[in-house]
């Protein structure tokens, strides 16, 4: 188990999203395989070869998936105090599940609490991180990870453009990271950067922004 601390212990249940991009399953997102280095304090931590945008990262790295991973947040923006619940800002995986014969992992929503029902459905395919979206399953963290790699996800309304930028390093409460990459989402100026062996260490959009605090892997 690694164990990231800059801030209180993780607990509790939240999503793995997209920013502040909802969807049917929970909110846009991503899954990965587990593994890393502790990050404690101001640390530096890398997890996962290269540097500054290595391809030999991928996105199984850059969002470690299993059974009680989980990663807490602190609040830095929010445009109205509906949009996130602050008691929880806590993003869990804690149950699998399945999705048109698809095995999967249940990942809450760090707004709100977990909720069988309607939280992301992610699962690791063809070296994507998969969601189920929209009825149907679709790349949420794309390979190969590289610069300006691009993809879409169709919405029920519109179609999500993302692309990868590298990240050589940066610094959250959570502790300081290197070779990581950021997921931008242009058209609204959404954008989420996940750091190999840790995942998610800071998601932005115009409505809200958090950034890691706390992490725990098994």
């Amino acid at each position: 188990m690694t164990d990231g601390t800059g801030g209180a212990e993780a607990s509790g249940g939240s999503s793995a999203t997209g920013g502040s991009e909802a969807s049917s399953g929970g909110q846009d997102g991503a899954t990965g395989g587990s593994g890393g280095a502790s990050a404690s304090g101001g640390a530096s931590a890398t997890g996962g070869a290269g540097s500054g945008g290595s391809s030999a990262v991928t996105p199984a790295d850059l969002f470690p998936l299993a059974i009680g991973n989980r990663w807490t947040y602190v609040l830095l923006a929010e445009e109205t105090p509906e949009t996130c619940d602050e008691t929880i800002l806590v993003e869990e995986v804690y149950a699998t599940s399945e999705a048109d014969s698809q095995a999967a992992f249940v990942v809450s929503d760090y707004c709100a609490p977990p909720d069988p029902e309607l939280d992301a459905r992610m699962a690791l395919v063809d070296g994507h991180v998969m969601q189920w979206f929209n009825g149907v399953w679709q790349v949420t963290l794309a390979a190969p990870v590289e610069e300006g790699t691009a993809w879409n996800v169709i919405g029920p309304e519109s179609t999500y453009s993302y692309v990868w930028h590298p990240v050589p390093e940066i610094t959250v409460p959570a502790g300081t990271f290197q070779d990581c990459w950021q997921r931008e989402y242009a058209a609204v100026s959404d954008i989420d950067i996940y750091c190999p062996g840790v995942g998610p260490v800071r998601r932005a959009s115009p409505t809200l922004t958090v950034e890691l605090a706390a992490f725990e892997l098994h």
